[in-house]
């Protein structure tokens, strides 16, 4: 899930077809995903770049995420995706994320920090505030 900071007039917005993958079994909100051959799908490799953070709607069981999308972007095997320079909060990260580190995205389409794991390539944000009580971290996209 993500919890933008950032005026959405100030962002862009694009949609693609999604791959099985991220639609149907572990697409959430607030995961990334980069660009193949059979549509848009987590990186292979981690660091793969360039990578876009995927801003559809997600589904909700109450107040727990489940795995996949909304009907419609089920229906149509399209997701909205965001681009340019914005600020988060997120929980889709994984491992310790200390403050003012880059960020890559690892194969689970979720964030980690590049120190941690000698990353170089691939950086797509960095951490501007370490988690919170409800494990969200804020980010700065480069």
């Amino acid at each position: 899930m993500l919890k933008l900071q950032t005026d959405l007039n100030l962002i862009d917005r694009f949609d693609v077809t999604a791959s099985t993958t991220v639609i149907a079994t572990s697409g959430l909100q607030g995961r990334w995903a980069v660009p193949t051959a059979n549509g848009w799908d987590f990186p292979v490799t981690a660091g793969a770049h360039p990578a876009y953070l995927i801003w559809t709607e997600g589904n909700y069981d109450g107040t727990t995420e489940t795995a996949g999308f909304t009907p419609d972007a089920t229906d149509t095997a399209k997701l909205t995706f965001l681009a340019g320079k914005y600020r988060i909060k997120t929980n889709q990260h994984t491992g310790t994320i200390t403050l003012n580190t880059p960020l890559y995205v690892n194969a689970s389409g979720v964030l980690e920090d590049c120190i941690i794991s000698s990353i170089e390539s691939g950086v797509v944000a960095h951490c501007i505030a370490t988690a919170d009580s409800d494990g969200y971290i804020t980010i700065q996209t480069v």
